[in-house]
């Protein structure tokens, strides 16, 4: 990001392609001014690598979905066992076997 923060103002102060009045050192400075703005966003996209691994904002995003996906995950097979289970300790009890 430093090498970011230094290339802005080379670019404009150093490259003044809009002030030459020769077309061929015009031509020249432009070159040069977009060399040095591809160059700034080559040093963006390095700096926004994360080197394979997931960004910040998406692990925060997943960090707070999973615990709900787990919940209802294990809500499911309780829910489909509770209904059995209950009906079962109901018979139980009227038998008196409690």
């Amino acid at each position: 990001m430093a090498l970011a923060a230094a290339l802005v103002p080379i670019a404009l102060a150093g490259h003044r392609f809009w002030e030459e009045e020769d077309p061929s050192a015009r031509a020249q400075q432009r070159v040069h001014s977009f060399k040095n703005l591809s160059m700034l966003g080559g040093l963006l996209i390095a700096a926004g690598d994360t080197g394979g691994a997931p960004s910040p904002l998406w692990r925060g995003r997943h960090t707070a979905r999973d615990p709900r996906r787990d919940a209802r995950l294990v809500h499911r097979p309780v829910r489909a066992t509770a209904g059995p289970a209950a009906a079962a300790g109901g018979v139980l009890e009227k038998l008196g076997r409690r």
